[in-house]
């Protein structure tokens, strides 16, 4: 899973709590592990960033492309500005 630390925010301080604060046990084999546990839909919230989106696509059977509705950290892109890359490359592996 990335962690977008180029987008503009209020200062380094509030970044360096962001990346302190990630839990980064989370990972695609984490995915992978629930999917092999359950026939339950598995849908991905938060993907924010086009890679994650294709790995994303791999393993569940929808992903659901948001910053978690609050933009709290002004770190994270607006979906929108996101979508159009994300729609790309999912399209590009799915020809």
């Amino acid at each position: 899973l990335r962690v977008n630390t180029s987008v503009k925010s209020d200062g380094p301080k509030e970044r360096v709590s962001y990346l302190k604060n990630r839990d980064l046990t989370l990972n695609w084999e984490t995915i992978a592990k629930i999917r092999s546990l359950t026939k339950l839909k598995i849908i991905l919230k938060g993907i924010l960033h086009p890679l994650d989106a294709i790995a994303a696509v791999k393993v569940c059977d929808a992903i659901y492309i948001s910053n978690h509705g609050g933009r709290q950290l002004d770190t994270v892109p607006a979906t929108i500005e996101v979508l159009p890359s994300i729609v790309k490359a999912v399209r590009l592996i799915n020809k």
